[in-house]
């Protein structure tokens, strides 16, 4: 585990550089991943995928409110304190650190719509449409890690648990 503490310790350091400028930026950006935020954002997808008639993206946004329960579960089973003990609830329940649920969320549901992008629009509109949610989906996660509310493993894990989640979203419903 040395390697995780270490991977933390210089990626923070890199984190630190950026400049305090960007501290309301930075919120903003946790505030798109908060879990309520996602969760709207999941609910506007599959409420326009109902009144466009699209019966497989439905299920792939009822697949992602599972995850995103399942990811709130696999928080609670890992346990593992957030940066300077710091304490925060969701939905009422205390909040642990690992995986990021800020990037576990918005993996899944923006990545969502990414995919879905990808499929209907037209190029440039997929790739642009794309590369812009990749981009916040990113940034997301890095704001974590700047606002000191995870260890930037706890991002790379949502990152990751997020992504084989999504995947297996599109494999199901897509």
């Amino acid at each position: 585990m040395d390697y995780i503490k270490e991977f933390d310790r210089q990626a923070s350091a890199a984190v630190r550089l950026l400049p305090d400028s960007w501290r309301p930026l930075m919120q903003n950006l946790t505030l798109l991943g908060s879990p309520l935020t996602v969760i709207a954002a999941g609910l506007a997808g599959y409420l326009a995928a109902s009144l466009r008639g699209q019966p497989a993206s439905q299920r792939a946004f009822i697949y992602a409110l599972l995850a995103f329960g399942a990811g709130i579960a696999l928080k609670r089973l890992i346990h593992r304190a957030r940066p300077g003990h710091l304490e925060i609830e969701n939905f009422g329940l205390k909040s642990f650190s690992f995986p990021s649920g800020h990037a576990f969320g918005s993996v899944i549901f923006y990545g969502l719509f990414a995919i879905i992008d990808a499929r209907r629009l037209l190029f440039p509109w997929d790739f642009l449409s794309s590369l812009i949610i990749w981009a916040v989906i990113f940034l997301i996660g890095v704001s974590r890690a700047y606002l000191k509310s995870h260890y930037p493993s706890d991002v790379v894990g949502g990152w990751l648990f997020g992504a084989a989640a999504l995947t297996i979203i599109v494999r199901m419903a897509l």
